[in-house]
C-alpha cells in the first residue's frame, strides 16, 4: 500500500527546472517550479504552483502570464521572491484561494482584475516594498481570511469599506489617514469605522496613523458625531501595536 501511494504522489508532483521539456502529464496536480520553465499548455493544475527564485527579472512577467493563461484552476500561487513588476489579468483564476507574493519589491499596484478573485482566502503581500495602493475594490473579497501587508512601506493607506470583510482571523497592519494631503477628518475616521466590524481577527495587530495636517480641527469637525471604542470586541487579538507619522505638506 505504502509503494502504490509513493507511485500516485509521484505521478500528481511535478518538479520542472531550466532543463524540464514536454507537456505536463493530466495527473499533475502539484507543480514546483526552479528557475525559467516554459509553460506548457493547458492543464487541470488545481492544488499548487511554487514558483522559486532564479530567474531574470525580465524572464519573470512572461513566466507569471503563462501560468495565468494556462492554470486556470489552481487553488494556491506562490510567486514570492520572484522579482514581478505587475502582475497580469488575474480575474480568470475564480478557483484561487491562496495567494502569495510577498518580496517581490518592485510590485507597485495590483491589478482591477485582483477583486474578482471571490474565492480568495489567503493573501500575502509582506515586504512588497514598493506597493503603492490596495485595490479599492478590496471589500468585495469577502472570503478573506488572511491578509499580511507587513513591511510594505509605501502603503499608507486602507481601502474604503475593510469592515465589509468580516471574515478576516488575521490582518497583519491597518493603515488610517495616508490618502494624500488632503485626506478628510471624515476619511480618517470612515477609516477608523472599518475596524469596528473586524471582531474575528487574531493574533498581532499593527495600527499606523498618519494625522491630517490640521489636527487641531478634529473637535469641530467630528469631535461630537463619533462614537469612538473602534477596538471593541476584540478580545482574539494577543497583541495591539500604535505607530503615529506625520502627513508631510
Amino acid at each position: 500500500m505504502h509503494d502504490i501511494a509513493l507511485d500516485v504522489s509521484g505521478k500528481e508532483i511535478f518538479y520542472a527546472t531550466d532543463t524540464s521539456t514536454g507537456i505536463l502529464d493530466k495527473k499533475v496536480r502539484h507543480l514546483h517550479v526552479y528557475g525559467h520553465y516554459s509553460l506548457f499548455g493547458k492543464t487541470q493544475i488545481r492544488s499548487h504552483l511554487h514558483v522559486y527564485a532564479g530567474i531574470m527579472k525580465k524572464d519573470a512577467h512572461f513566466l507569471v502570464e503563462a501560468i495565468v493563461a494556462n492554470c486556470r484552476f489552481l487553488r494556491a500561487l506562490d510567486l514570492r521572491w520572484v522579482g514581478i513588476e505587475s502582475l497580469p489579468y488575474i480575474g480568470e483564476l475564480l478557483h484561487l484561494r491562496y495567494l502569495d507574493l510577498s518580496h517581490n519589491t518592485s510590485l507597485q499596484v495590483l491589478p482591477k482584475s485582483f477583486t474578482k478573485l471571490y474565492n480568495l482566502q489567503t493573501l500575502k503581500l509582506n515586504w512588497c516594498s514598493s506597493l503603492r495602493e490596495l485595490p479599492k475594490d478590496l471589500s468585495r473579497l469577502v472570503k478573506l481570511r488572511f491578509l499580511d501587508v507587513e513591511e510594505c512601506d509605501n502603503l499608507t493607506y486602507m481601502p474604503e469599506g475593510m469592515g465589509k470583510l468580516s471574515s478576516l482571523h488575521r490582518l497583519s497592519d491597518f493603515k488610517v489617514g495616508g490618502g494624500g494631503i488632503s485626506s478628510s477628518w471624515e476619511q480618517w475616521f470612515d477609516s477608523l469605522d472599518d475596524l469596528k466590524a473586524l471582531n474575528k481577527l487574531k493574533g498581532r495587530l499593527k495600527i499606523t496613523i498618519r494625522w491630517p495636517k490640521r489636527e487641531r480641527n478634529i473637535v469641530k469637525e467630528d469631535g461630537d458625531k463619533r462614537e469612538g471604542l473602534y477596538m471593541r470586541n476584540k478580545e482574539h487579538l494577543n497583541g495591539l501595536y500604535m505607530m503615529e507619522e506625520r502627513m508631510k505638506s
